[in-house]
């Protein structure tokens, strides 16, 4: 072999090598481009997934908050209504039944019926006729003369006029039984209430005689009282009178023939609420 040839054959392989060793830095290249790729991939995934953890913590954090406000505001809203109630009770008093064994006046009514001599037929109609009687939310009249009876009051049966009046003339009483087993929203409403009704209400005072709302809690298993409460006739007047001014301006500006009727609703919880605002005591009877 000449030296030509091995020249060349020496460059030949110096050649190879070299593309051997192009071709290993191309492939070096390309996998650290693709090294690169991926970590830059890798960032921007990690980035992301950090990003929606952050959100996700925001989002967290501003619901904690919102819930953490809630619960503040739930405790102040009840340490008001504590603290309020505390007040309200300062005012209460005990309500003396003058004759408390009425309170059991008709719980033996329909068991008495039966008991009796009458015939069959005659004491299912009777026994039914006085559950209606007393079961009835239109029908009042038993459960007023009750409460009277309990307080020792005069009755009033019509329609027109007070419920009740002392027997020496100088108190009055509005009857308000119901039927409702929530106490705090039990009560009932002064129907077809007018201006001139409430000045009525007004000139007790200027009379020197007392005016009484009593909202008596009906038992309707037991037919009695589970509570009674009696409260200042008084502490309605401004609160009745804007009512009925209100309805009275809404009837003069509607279109329409049908007026609106005044129903003034009392609570029990809104009456001592008012007895608080007027600084006013009331009576409270509950069954034991």
């Amino acid at each position: 072999m000449t030296s030509i040839d091995n020249s060349i054959m020496l460059t030949n392989k110096q050649a190879k090598a070299d593309a051997a060793a192009a071709k290993k830095a191309e492939r070096e290249t390309e996998k650290q481009r693709k090294a690169e790729a991926a970590a830059i991939k890798k960032t921007e995934k990690d980035a992301e997934k950090q990003a929606k953890a952050e959100v996700a913590a925001a989002k967290k954090a501003e619901k904690d908050a919102e819930k953490q406000a809630k619960a503040e505001a739930a405790a102040a809203k009840k340490a008001e209504k504590d603290a309020e109630e505390a007040k309200i009770a300062e005012f209460a008093q005990p309500l003396i039944l003058t004759h408390p064994n009425s309170l059991t006046k008709y719980s033996f009514l329909i068991t008495a019926v039966n008991a009796s001599n009458m015939s069959s037929d005659t004491t299912t109609s009777v026994a039914n006729l006085i559950k209606t009687s007393l079961d009835s939310k239109q029908c009042n009249e038993p459960w007023e003369g009750l409460l009277s009876d309990l307080l020792d009051v005069t009755n009033n049966p019509n329609k027109h006029g007070f419920d009740g009046t002392s027997v020496d003339g100088k108190e009055v009483y509005e009857y308000k039984p119901t039927k409702s087993k929530n106490i705090a929203s039990a009560g009932g409403t002064i129907n077809d209430d007018t201006i001139d009704k409430i000045e009525k209400c007004e000139q007790l005072i200027t009379d020197g005689k007392q005016g009484w709302l009593v909202i008596g809690i009906v038992n309707t298993e037991a037919y009695t009282f589970d509570a009674i409460y009696k409260f200042p006739l008084e502490i309605y007047n401004e609160a009745r009178r804007a009512y009925v001014l209100a309805i009275i301006e809404k009837n003069k500006s509607t279109t329409n023939t049908k007026q609106t009727r005044s129903t003034y609703a009392i609570t029990v919880s809104n009456s001592k609420k008012l007895c608080l605002k007027y600084q006013k005591q009331f009576y409270v009877w509950t069954r034991e």
